[in-house]
């Protein structure tokens, strides 16, 4: 599974076309005015030390769309808004009575990005989350197959070439929201590269 979503990413860096319009000390500002498309595809993966019994390793693929949201602005500082459907396939071995399997995940999110503007030339951003997903089954985390997923993030966009492309880390939570009295939940690191098209 590894191996495959690092040919995936490779494979998203090879296909990769967009421009930039303007480069400098204002990029930070600047890219929070911008409007496009992205699609990322990453590796996903549960953490005991986060609160996931079930580790379940997989990919993670999303289409999303980004554009300047005004009434998410925080103070002085702009915001975009993130609309993103994503497909992810995760797999576990045998653990408390479940057999070995692997789900897969259908979700759509919506995110509030804030680019710093408060560190010059540091070009980077936070992401603030939530969302809803269906899952093909329960786990020994998931008691539901329809879970709520909040998430929170940091990323960068960088460029290469004529390419710019976008690495975020995401601490991901996936669970019913207290619909059941089993909400153990699901908590992931999600590591994505996107690319702007």
């Amino acid at each position: 599974m590894k191996g495959f979503v690092v040919f995936a990413l490779a494979a998203s860096v090879s296909f990769a076309s967009a421009n930039t319009s303007k480069l400098g000390d204002d990029l930070q500002k600047f890219r929070s005015t911008e409007t496009y498309w992205m699609f990322e595809v990453g590796y996903n993966e549960g953490k005991a030390i986060i609160g996931s019994e079930n580790a379940r390793p997989g990919s993670i693929f999303a289409v999303s769309y980004v554009k300047p949201e005004p009434r998410l602005r925080y103070k002085t500082n702009p915001a975009q808004i993130v609309h993103s459907a994503y497909y992810m396939p995760t797999r576990s071995g045998p653990l408390d009575g479940h057999p070995a399997n692997t789900l897969y995940t259908f979700g759509y999110r919506v995110i509030a990005r804030y680019w710093n503007e408060y560190i010059p030339g540091v070009n980077t951003f936070l992401d603030l989350g939530w969302g809803i997903s269906w899952s093909s089954d329960v786990t020994q985390d998931l008691a539901n197959q329809i879970n709520s997923t909040p998430s929170i993030g940091i990323g960068t966009m960088f460029q290469s070439g004529k390419s710019e492309f976008i690495f975020t880390i995401r601490w991901f939570h996936m669970s019913n929201a207290a619909t059941n009295n089993d909400n153990q939940g699901f908590n992931a690191f999600q590591y994505t590269l996107g690319v702007r098209f």
